[in-house]
């Protein structure tokens, strides 16, 4: 499926590489203290849906439509202040294809960029739960796989 907007190779692996659910939780633990603006990018596989997210409780997005069948966008940025050490990104409403998260620190301007399936900071821990379904999430050098529901089941390549 051809992806719109058009963009890099290695981007178009991330956005194809994400995870959905109705009720879909994203969360970074350790995460320092302080002022961040917060990315997703979020990307439509099948039909069009409408979702909302909400970044540490607050609402950020509201009734957004994901679009056709390749549509991806990077939402953001959504400002939030750590107090707690987490961040925490909330989808609802229809099925969210979540494909990465991307953090900048306010303060340094320092990136924090993760794939869902792909952590690449040890120090901040991404931890996907879905609520309505279960998710297991295996990490192997050069494959990631996710188990979802048998229909969605995918799993990328990835070069390292």
């Amino acid at each position: 499926m051809t992806l719109t907007p058009a963009t890099t190779t290695a981007r178009a692996q991330m956005i194809r590489s994400s995870v959905y659910s109705k009720k879909l939780t994203f969360t970074m633990n350790n995460v320092p203290n302080g002022d961040y603006e917060v990315y997703a990018y979020l990307w439509e596989d099948n039909r069009a849906e409408t979702v909302s997210l909400s970044l540490n409780g607050q609402s950020v997005l509201s009734n957004y439509n994901t679009g056709s069948a390749g549509t991806w966008k990077k939402v953001g940025p959504y400002a939030v202040t750590v107090t707690n050490g987490t961040i925490s990104l909330n989808g609802s409403g229809g099925d969210l294809n979540l494909s990465g998260v991307e953090v900048w620190s306010k303060k340094s301007g320092t990136a924090f960029q993760l794939n869902p399936f792909r952590p690449t900071t040890a120090a901040l821990a991404a931890t996907l739960a879905p609520a309505t379904s279960p998710l297991t999430t295996a990490l192997r050098p050069a494959r990631s796989a996710a188990l979802v529901a048998p229909d969605r089941q995918r799993v990328t390549e990835r070069q390292l």
